[in-house]
């Protein structure tokens, strides 16, 4: 790990001016995209996921690029493991390997999709667990603008927070998506606020928090922190960081080599909180000629004498990524860990 401290005194955080209504967007102005499930749709889910828990389900969500090559093993379906190869795989599979009493709750919930043969069906949304919980999240592939992505990203958020942060008063997740990071740091707060401008992320938080049984938290739609009370003494966020072709808002950090949205987020973050408060970011950051592109970066946004910790979670990540001609000159993209004190 390496900690950043400039022994000047007197030296005041240097930030640029920016509107939390406008500065972000280039990368959020997006068409509108319907929601991947309608708010009505909370309730079964919640009933869902509980029925899922008692039935001991449990799966862990691997890289796309991973779920892909799995599939094409074209590994014979069973009955046995029906749960797992319908929410967590995404296959297609045969209606009646389920009792009528799940089909009943895919049914309210709204998550059945007819497969490409008669008898068959798909799920519109995916089931993973992280410490014993249970998360909804988009299905595979991710091809919508607006998909709520979980994956082993979440699992190392998870693990750094739960390194860094011990105990706090409020902890505000921005960009929560699924809500992971802020929903297992709820027994280490008093309160949990989870923030989002993707309603489809919003709607699958709340379903996730419910069916979690976590009573804390409170979750709020929010152009970034544009109209969010102050009051957290942490911010904790795990911004996209893929120069993604089709600019999916879940996916695509923006210029510099994706590194843009990670450090106009942490811009954000430090003007929203109080002296005293910090931040914790899990990113990605493409490192070229051995050089950190966001630690490259930030640098230059915050002032010498803040001080600042910066660690290499996983040194190689998403590395079929390097293929496409807007990686050129990348030579790894590295998961990292920053913790900065306000």
């Amino acid at each position: 790990m390496l900690n950043y401290k400039n022994p000047r005194s007197g030296s005041n955080m240097k930030l640029t001016e920016f509107s939390f209504q406008n500065s972000f967007d280039h990368l959020f102005n997006r068409p509108f995209v319907k929601p991947l499930v309608h708010e009505d749709n909370v309730k079964d889910l919640i009933l869902l996921g509980k029925e899922l828990k008692h039935r001991h389900y449990n799966f862990t969500t691997v890289t796309p690029e991973t779920h892909r090559r799995f599939l094409e093993q074209k590994i014979p379906l069973s009955k046995e493991h029906a749960l797992r190869d319908f929410l967590g795989w995404n296959h297609e599979v045969p209606e009646e390997f389920f009792p009528s009493s799940l089909l009943d709750l895919f049914r309210a919930a709204k998550l059945i999709i007819e497969g490409s043969k008669p008898g068959f069906i798909r799920s519109l949304l995916r089931a993973s667990t992280l410490d014993n919980k249970l998360f909804w999240h988009s299905a595979y592939p991710t091809n919508q603008s607006n998909s709520v992505f979980f994956g082993p990203d979440s699992y190392r958020f998870v693990r750094f927070l739960k390194d860094n942060i011990k105990v706090a008063k409020h902890i505000l997740d921005l960009g929560c998506g699924t809500g992971v990071g802020g929903l297992l740091l709820a027994n280490r707060a008093n309160k949990i606020t989870l923030t989002d401008i993707n309603e489809s992320a919003l709607i699958l938080a709340k379903a996730n928090c419910a069916m979690n049984g976590f009573t804390n938290v409170t979750i709020l739609k929010s152009n970034f922190l544009s109209g969010v009370p102050k009051g957290a003494d942490w911010v904790i966020a795990n911004p996209p960081f893929i120069m993604d072709e089709g600019k999916r808002s879940y996916r695509d950090g923006g210029k510099n080599f994706g590194s843009e949205l990670s450090l106009q987020m942490i811009e954000c973050a430090m003007k929203y909180l109080n002296p005293g408060g910090h931040l914790a970011m899990y990113t990605g950051a493409c490192v070229i000629n051995g050089e950190d592109q966001v630690l490259k970066g930030l640098r230059k946004i915050l002032d010498p004498s803040i001080r600042f910790s910066y660690e290499e979670l996983d040194p190689d990540i998403f590395g079929e990524e390097l293929s496409s001609p807007r990686f050129l000159n990348v030579e790894r993209i590295a998961a990292v860990g920053i913790v900065i004190k306000r």
